[in-house]
């Protein structure tokens, strides 16, 4: 794929992936080298909940969120991938713990993190901080594979946002019981589709300047509107009606397969109404009904102890 194109609204004449292509994309991270992956949970909630939970998500995502989406359309979706970070087994923290050596994040961390914010708790835990951000990195490149793949191999299209991570709370609110309230934190997610109808374009196609000699390589800088010739989303009126292009909106080409003409600020108000008018919520600040005491992964996924021996809760010594 030379760009990535990602959509904010879905064609209604496009096709879904099938489940088997989504099992087979998730396959693929297989193949990359990474750092150890732990904690990290890649969730298909449609598997359970259908187009339900798909209908339930966005509705969430443009209640809590100011993402940019033609909401409605990106139910046409019937997908999630969503990748988070989830307590891991209680031997496995144990095990971490006896060695002295931070590979895993407690779930009395991912806890801190939900209620404190990530970046007040990388601030107090620097170790775990950094394990984080390599972490954070491992599920952005996941993501990116993610793409690539299901666009090469069976030419579908992506959307990615990761402002979800902002609102853990108000997630687990809403859908923290489909997990028994353990603290799942969620950090970015993806679904395909094979027919765009908008997409949000940056311009990765800008020119690449270098020096003299090639060792230095720069984004050519692109033009920035003035605020006074910018679109005053919170008071439509003020614009007058101008017809104004904006800059990160465009219609999508079918014919040629790339982004199309930008679209209007008429063309916007018509049909991105929902996520623009929408303001960050706050009303889930304060929720804190994380249940850390369940062996979540364990009970999941069937786990038990590769060790010979165990570290009791409450008891500091091996038995």
């Amino acid at each position: 794929m030379s760009s990535f194109y990602i959509s904010c609204g879905w064609d209604e004449a496009g096709t879904n992936p099938t489940q088997t292509q989504l099992d087979s994309a998730i396959e693929y991270l297989r193949t990359f080298p990474s750092i150890p992956r732990h904690n990290v949970l890649i969730w298909q909630p449609h598997l359970d909940g259908g187009q339900t939970f798909i209908n339930d998500w966005w509705d969430w995502v443009y209640d809590t969120t100011s993402c940019v989406f033609d909401y409605e359309r990106m139910k046409l979706a019937n997908n999630l991938v969503i990748f988070c970070l989830a307590p891991a087994p209680a031997y496995q923290e144990a095990a971490d713990a006896a060695r002295g050596q931070e590979s895993v994040l407690p779930r009395e961390s991912l806890v801190s993190m939900m209620t404190s914010g990530h970046l007040e708790f990388m601030n107090t835990y620097p170790a775990l901080g950094e394990w984080y951000r390599f972490s954070l990195a491992d599920i952005h490149l996941s993501i990116h594979s993610m793409i690539d793949y299901m666009y090469r191999v069976h030419d579908m299209y992506p959307v990615m946002m990761s402002q979800i991570n902002n609102y853990p709370q108000s997630f687990h609110y809403h859908f923290g019981n489909l997990f028994n309230n353990a603290p799942v934190y969620p950090f970015a997610m993806t679904s395909f589709h094979s027919r765009p109808k908008w997409t949000k374009h940056n311009p990765a196609d800008r020119t690449q300047l270098k020096n003299a000699s090639g060792s230095y390589t720069f984004w050519k800088p692109y033009y920035l509107s003035s605020k006074e010739n910018s679109v005053d989303w919170d008071n439509p009126e003020a614009n007058q009606g101008l017809q104004m292009n904006v800059p990160w909106l465009r219609h999508w080409d079918h014919a040629n397969r790339v982004p199309g003409d930008y679209l209007t600020e008429l063309e916007v108000e018509a049909n991105f109404q929902r996520g623009l008018k929408n303001g960050w919520s706050q009303t889930y600040k304060n929720y804190n009904n994380f249940d850390s005491t369940i062996d979540w992964a364990a009970d999941t996924f069937g786990l038990t102890s590769p060790y010979d021996f165990e570290i009791r809760p409450g008891i500091d010594e091996w038995v």
